[in-house]
């Protein structure tokens, strides 16, 4: 609260800390000042807590990707074996068709060379009669 210096118009106000007893302003003081260092000690925890959980969490992260790095490292290997498989057996399966079909290549000529065969000797006994 401020105290009128003059009675006319142009008022003058007195600063409050000039009506204050000076007593009563450095127990103010006291507790302004108490106050800013309790702040700054909760500032400074805070600020050491954000660091420790900053640094975990990076741990943390470091650590997710690192577990999904080996995760698809061997889910690759498992891909690439499987497909190994595969195309293994492809090879096989296709070996096979190949086989099959020589032989039915080679069965087909004899037949062929049978026919042949067969319809020379009709044409050498229809000319015999």
């Amino acid at each position: 609260m401020s105290k009128d210096t003059t009675t006319n118009d142009n008022v003058k106000k007195t600063p409050e800390i000039m009506s204050k007893p000076l007593p009563q302003i450095l127990d103010e003081i006291e507790a302004y000042i108490q106050r800013v260092e309790t702040a700054v000690r909760e500032s400074r925890a805070a600020a050491e807590e954000s660091k420790r959980s900053a640094a975990e969490a990076k741990a943390a992260g470091e650590e997710a990707a690192q577990a999904a790095r080996q995760a698809a490292e061997e889910a690759l290997s498992e891909f690439s074996a499987s497909m190994q498989a595969s195309l293994a057996e492809l090879r096989a399966e296709i070996d096979s068709v190949r086989t099959t079909a020589q032989d039915a290549l080679h069965l087909a000529k004899r037949i062929d060379a049978g026919v042949i065969a067969a319809v020379k000797a009709y044409n050498v006994e229809i000319e015999k009669t």
